[in-house]
Order: C-alpha cells, then structure tokens, then sequence
C-alpha cells in the first residue's frame, strides 16, 4: 500500500526538526529571564514576551503540525501539489522565525495562538496555516481511497480513519476560526475591543479543537511506539479504532458554543473550557488504560528498542502529570502553564520518539507478523537483516535513548518548578512580577529544568538532523 521511502514525510520531519532547532534558541531567552540569578544577564525585558511567541508557535503548532502531515503524507493515492504544500510551510515557518528581526512588534500574549504584530509574523503564520488546510482539505479527500470496504479489519482501517479525522477537524479548526472572526468583527463596530482581545476571541474555540488533534495523533504514535517497542502486534485494535472514533465525536461539540452562546458572554468563553476539562482526556485516558493492558498481555521478544519504550513511558508520564496539574489549576498564575506544558509535551516527547523511528528506519524495529508499524513504515525486507549490520548503530539508538530521558527529566522539574511557583501567586506571562522570597526557589527549579530541556531538545535536533540529511540505507545480505 506505501511507498518503502515516503520523501514527502521525510521533508515534513525535516520542517518540525527546523521548527524545534529554532524554537530552542529562543526559549533559551525565555529560562533566562525566569532565572533570577541570570535574569539581570539580559536588560531587554520586552524580549521575553516576543520570544515566548515565537517559541511557543514553533514548538507546539508548527512541530506537531508537521508530524501531523507525516501521518497524513501515506495513503494509496497521490496527493496534487505535496511538495509544494511542504515548501509553502516551511516558508511561512521561516518568515515566522526571523519576524523579531525585520521591524518592531508588538506582542499579543492571547492563548493558543499567540500573534506579533508585525506584517512579516502574520504573513508567516497566515501562509502555514492555510497552507495546512489546503493539504488537509485533500487528505481528507484521499483518505477514502485508503478504506477496504470489501475486507473490513481494524488494523489497516486504523490509518486511513486517523488521517480522515484529524484532517476533518483541521478543517472544522478554520471553520471555528471563520465564525469567531465574524462575530469578532461584529462586536468591534458596536464598541471598541482591545487587540489582546480580539485575538484570543478569535482563536479560542479553534484553539481548543486543535488539542483534539493532537490527542488524536498521539493516540496513533502510542499505538506505533508500543508495536515498535514490543516488536510484535497487539490484541486489541478494535477497541483503539472505538476510541479514535469517540475522541472525533467528542470534538464536535465545539460548535455547540458557537450555536447555543454569544461571543461577549462568559458562557461563551466558559463552555470551551469545561469543554477541554470534560472532553478532552476521556479517549486518551482510556485509550492509554486499554494500551497498558495490551503491553502486558503482549509477547515480547528478546531484542526490544529501547528509545520506543522510553518515549512512550515518558509521554504517558508527562501527558497524565499535565493533567493532573489541570484538575488543581486555581487562578490565573504558573500552574495553568504547568498543566499545559506537561500535556503538550508529553505529546511531543512521543512524536520525539516517533520520529526517531523514521530518522533511524533502516533498522529492522518489527518482526514479519503484519502490525500497524509495518503498514506504516513499510519495512519488512529488513526484518532478515544480518545482526552484524543491525549493530553498526548502537550509538544511535543509545543517544535517542538518552536524550529523551534527559529532556524528560528536564521538564518534569519546569513543570513543579511552575505548578509550585504558581501556588505562591507568581502570575504568567510575567517576568517582571515582584517574587515572593520563598517562591524563588522554585523559579530557579523552573530555570534550571527547562535548561536541561532545552539541551535534551537540541541533543534531538541535532541527532535527527545528522541521521536525515546524511542518509543511509543498509541492504540485506
């Protein structure tokens, strides 16, 4: 059904990589003005706030829509103009990057997806993103090809139904964005309306959705982590297939806040919220219970991948501290960035370990027993691979491994340096604040995790980044 080597998701792996590159140098901005020892390094305080923008768009919405499309790039029928939908976000990715530097901005710390303005930053962002509704608008498409509608199995269903769905609610993202600028504009000739608040209207119900993706792809790369991981198919694809289904249904809820509530009204920013609060974890959670049982009830064979299991392990940890955090958020300070941080990068700590097996995919990871993994990565022609050649790469495997243990240990202490930082009242977005003496400690936790973070990050670039652009391929004996 797919290509062995699929260049086009290649090339998507290499815009998040880009992404992810860019977005450490500025975060390093970022820990040090939350620092208090290193804060006074840096005299420019408005920097902080441009650089939280830039950073937060290129390591949450860039890097995960971009493994988005990996996903999205495999299917039976070729998709018109994919190269150049590649080349076109990667573009508006880099006019996003180098925005600070080619006129003054000002900043707009709204959620989700914070905004500079600035004319080349909303070029940039406007061009990625409808860049990506272009594609997801033909993967959509496309994906109906993909279905055997004669030979119904869960298994080789469970691909083409993510692409569908995740690119379904890509489309119902902008939709969202549509009905939120209308009425936004509405409201802005009855009274006058603040720019930090236009655009947090704006993107509000939009930016909820796109958390459904991305629980919705993470599902998908535990699924393969877990196979990759075990080297051996699982049992219970039926019940995974259920929980996609159900996360999907959850989603559409969000248009019940544009029917039922009127934008100026508290509801209508409060549904969105008890939306995310009540919707939000049921599949993943449950999804995650019936995969831990999976795991358990799986043979596994002697010879396992040791980066796979330590990113899935690490995902699920972080994902689930996030969302514990979430359920004692109280007041607008550090813990809701405590919460999100640990979600979100529990996320992406799994798309680490994802693209680890495309960067490192001239391994055999998976025996010959049809798997998700091997439907995905097509591979079964290495599975007889000689072990001499297999061990040429134990450094690779060793160092990924590595890496995300200490990326992850980085940012389990962010995340209590910011939950506990918070409970002292130290508000967001706010470097400036006075500091109550006591919670200076966990601010210098705060700087210090997201530090060894920050160098588990760059360790990923650069070891994905050596392994993409000096490719290998090792062939059978």
């Amino acid at each position: 059904m797919i290509k062995q080597e699929n260049k086009l998701a290649i090339n998507w792996l290499k815009n998040g990589i880009w992404a992810l590159a860019f977005a450490g140098l500025y975060s390093i901005v970022l820990v040090i003005l939350r620092t208090p020892q290193l804060s006074q390094i840096i005299t420019d305080k408005s920097l902080f706030k441009s650089s939280l923008i830039i950073h937060v768009n290129l390591s949450v919405l860039v890097w995960l829509l971009s493994i988005t499309c990996i996903i999205w790039s495999y299917g039976n029928k070729k998709i018109y103009f994919e190269n150049i939908f590649n080349k076109l976000a990667l573009s508006g990715m880099v006019l996003m990057v180098v925005s600070p530097l080619l006129g003054e901005s000002n900043p707009i710390m709204n959620n989700y997806i914070p905004i500079l303005e600035n004319i080349f930053f909303i070029i940039g962002l406007s061009l990625f993103l409808s860049t990506i509704l272009c594609f997801a608008i033909l993967v959509f498409i496309n994906s109906f090809y993909d279905f055997d509608f004669k030979n119904p199995q869960y298994l080789e269903h469970i691909l083409p139904f993510v692409k569908m769905s995740s690119s379904l609610m890509y489309i119902m993202v902008w939709i969202c964005f549509a009905l939120s600028c209308k009425e936004a504009t509405e409201l802005s000739t009855v009274f006058p309306m603040e720019v930090d608040y236009y655009y947090e209207l704006l993107f509000w119900s939009g930016g909820h959705l796109l958390q459904f993706i991305y629980t919705q792809i993470v599902m998908f790369v535990w699924l393969i982590l877990a196979e990759v991981w075990l080297r051996n198919k699982l049992f219970y694809y039926k019940i995974y297939g259920i929980l996609f289904v159900i996360n999907l249904i959850l989603s559409f809820f969000i248009f019940y806040g544009h029917i039922f509530y009127q934008m100026p009204e508290f509801e209508f920013t409060s549904f969105f919220t008890k939306h995310m609060q009540h919707c939000g974890g049921v599949a993943p959670t449950l999804f995650m219970l019936v995969l831990i049982v999976d795991i358990f009830k799986t043979k596994q064979t002697k010879e396992k991948v040791n980066f796979a299991a330590t990113a899935f392990v690490s995902s699920s940890l972080l994902f689930f501290v996030g969302g514990l955090v979430g359920i004692l958020i109280s007041g607008v300070n550090l813990s809701i960035p405590a919460h999100y941080h640990g979600s979100i990068v529990g996320i992406s700590i799994a798309f680490l370990g994802f693209a680890y097996i495309f960067c490192f995919h001239n391994i055999s990871y998976i025996t010959n027993t049809k798997t998700l993994s091997n439907e995905l990565l097509n591979l079964p022609e290495f599975a007889n691979t000689s072990l001499e050649i297999k061990k040429t790469l134990p450094c690779q495997s060793k160092w990924s491994n590595i890496q995300l243990i200490i990326i992850t240990f980085g940012q389990l202490i962010h995340i209590s340096g910011l939950a506990l930082a918070g409970g002292y009242g130290v508000l967001r977005k706010n470097p400036d604040g006075e500091i109550a003496l006591s919670a200076k400690l966990y601010m210098g936790m705060l700087g210090g995790g997201g530090l060894i973070a920050i160098i588990g990050g760059l360790m990923f670039v650069y070891i994905c980044a050596t392994n993409l652009y000096s490719f290998r391929i090792y062939k059978k004996h």
